[in-house]
């Protein structure tokens, strides 16, 4: 993990060796027809689920990233879920919210990382890393789609 990344998740709650419960979260994933979630995605979820990652943008404004399935799951259009997937050519579980709810966070059994924000699809990153690096430091991401 990159060293710049530590106080951020510090001050929001994370750990080294962090592991919660995530029976809820799989079950929610199961319960809406979601794919299972492989082992690199549940200890993903087990370390950084539930924690609200605060973070200054280098425009000035204020984000965050909330890794919570059931919240994005609230958000998510599960009818657009093949769309996106065709889209990106992958299985695509919905993880997590950010920029205030207002973009989903997806990730694929490969650990690809995507978000969706106004019902377009972009690849973000392909670790949690790279993820954390493009979201805070606003990186280009590819748009897929229109």
């Amino acid at each position: 993990m990159n060293e710049l990344f530590f106080p951020i998740l510090d001050e929001a709650g994370w750990y080294e060796n962090r592991s919660m419960d995530i029976e809820y979260e799989l079950e929610s994933l199961r319960r809406e027809g979601f794919t299972e979630p492989n082992e690199a995605i549940k200890s993903l979820l087990k370390e950084f689920g539930n924690i609200r990652i605060a973070f200054k943008l280098p425009s000035g404004a204020v984000s965050d990233i909330i890794l919570n399935v059931e919240l994005a799951i609230g958000f998510y259009d599960t009818d657009a879920n093949r769309i996106y997937e065709r889209w990106a050519q992958e299985v695509l579980i919905p993880v997590g919210v950010l920029h205030f709810e207002t973009s989903i966070i997806l990730v694929s059994l490969n650990l690809n990382f995507y978000m969706i924000v106004e019902r377009q699809l972009y690849l973000v990153a392909n670790s949690f890393e790279g993820f954390l690096d493009a979201i805070i430091c606003e990186r280009q991401m590819y748009k897929f789609g229109h």
